[in-house]
């Protein structure tokens, strides 16, 4: 398991495995990866979209080392990381070397940096070993977190529109 630490947080791979925990239970999750969860964590659009995301990694497993969950060290119980969120690309790089990432963190963990943290990692970390050269995000215009998050790792907009911005980091 190839683990992208930060000074604050350990982003590991969100595997199928831990998918097929979660939405098993928090408890089986909990039980299986020994991992601790914010109150509230996951969030409706992720717990939504979670069946998705996990057949997808199933048909390309290489997808898990993309998914990742934000996890604070020792921030749960006993010492035990605490998991806030997550963040990833939505795809493998693109014959161009482009992806699109995206993120979601716990409301009780907002405003903290660890999202812009977790992106400015997920994107040095895809330049470094996977030679990713273009990294693109959206965000309705009016998610003033997201295009915060953004900014502060870089990202400039580009084509958007009156609902959706569109943002791009040039690596």
């Amino acid at each position: 398991m190839y683990v992208i630490m930060t000074s604050r947080l350990m982003l590991q791979p969100f595997s199928h495995a831990l998918m097929q925990a979660l939405m098993d239970s928090r408890e089986s999750f909990m039980q299986w990866s020994q991992l601790d969860l914010a109150d509230d964590w996951p969030n409706f659009d992720l717990a939504e979209a979670l069946p998705f995301i996990s057949s997808t990694v199933a048909a390309q497993p290489a997808l898990e080392n993309w998914s990742r969950l934000l996890v604070l060290r020792g921030s749960g119980r006993e010492g035990r990381g605490l998991v806030i969120g997550e963040v990833g690309f939505k795809s493998l790089p693109d014959s161009h070397g482009a992806v699109e990432i995206g993120y979601g963190v716990a409301p009780s963990h907002r405003r903290m940096g660890y999202t812009s943290e977790a992106v400015c990692a997920m994107c040095a970390w895809a330049r470094a070993e996977h030679g990713v050269k273009l990294v693109r995000a959206e965000c309705f215009a009016t998610n003033t977190g997201s295009i915060g998050v953004l900014r502060r790792a870089g990202f400039v907009e580009r084509n958007s529109d009156d609902q959706m911005l569109r943002w791009e980091l040039h690596l």
